[in-house]
């Protein structure tokens, strides 16, 4: 096995399992915490964190002005919540989808994004095995031990 499959070998399953830290950090912090990261151009996108959803929004506010930006704050279950029942949007096990004439907005549990990038580690843990070289052998009939009796 040579150094250089070795090395590849690990960095790509180094890749996924910080994928995977990064999503469990990521459900923890949420709630503690609210990211937020957006952009205003035509339309108005934007993701965040919170409460244990990576949440996902497009708005067509047609602004006047360009601009981006990050922001936290501490998560707040209650006004969250109290969102979520505004929307009036589509539930099932954690994910939310509402449409709207001017706007779309999924949220997608952090478990079910955890899931997945285990999922993904474990299949490419399993891809990424040295493969054994050579063949096995076995015999056609087996070795008779000799007969150690003293006479």
């Amino acid at each position: 096995m040579s150094n250089g499959a070795t090395m590849t070998r690990w960095m790509i399953r180094s890749f996924f399992i910080g994928l995977l830290l990064l999503c469990v950090g990521g459900w923890i912090a949420s709630y503690k915490y609210r990211w937020t990261i957006f952009s205003r151009d035509r339309n108005f996108w934007s993701m965040s964190c919170t409460c244990g959803r990576l949440h996902l929004a497009k708005y067509q506010p047609n602004w006047v002005f360009k601009d981006w930006g990050v922001y936290t704050s501490p998560a707040d279950a209650e006004l969250d919540s109290a969102f979520f029942a505004q929307s009036h949007g589509h539930y099932l096990l954690g994910f939310i989808m509402s449409t709207g004439p001017t706007w779309l907005w999924v949220a997608i549990p952090f478990w079910f994004l955890t899931t997945i990038s285990a999922a993904l580690l474990w299949w490419v843990w399993q891809k990424t095995r040295p493969k054994p070289r050579g063949f096995p052998v076995e015999l056609a009939s087996p070795i008779a031990e000799p007969s150690g009796k003293a006479e």
